[in-house]
């Protein structure tokens, strides 16, 4: 957990995107994304709340550049994954828990 707080730690003060509608209720998504435009970096907190059926979100991203490449790591999988903006802003970006009252912390670099 030290290793995954340090490389988004200078992310904290970034902007805030709200990826999901404010919901107390125990059966949604909660998700967020933090990002440093100017460090080209940042990171989504994804949570699957304990009573929720979906096991995939598809997130609409903020900060997202049509001509720029996209690098996701998910802490929790390990799961590397490379996307174009242009497919991030037609398509979204999908997270997925299989459990019910799981988290995802994903770091998201600009190539």
């Amino acid at each position: 957990m030290m290793r995954q707080h340090a490389e988004v730690k200078d992310c904290f003060n970034g902007d805030y995107y709200p990826l999901t509608d404010f919901d107390l209720g125990r059966d949604v998504w909660c998700c967020y994304q933090l990002y440093k435009p100017e460090l080209g970096k940042g990171f989504i907190m994804a949570f699957r709340r304990d009573e929720c059926p979906e096991s995939q979100f598809v997130a609409k991203l903020g900060a997202v550049e049509a001509d720029a490449r996209y690098r996701f790591d998910n802490f929790d999988t390990q799961q590397v994954l490379e996307l174009s903006g242009a497919e991030i802003i037609e398509s979204g970006f999908t997270i997925e828990l299989d459990e019910p009252r799981s988290s995802a912390l994903i770091k998201m670099t600009k190539l």
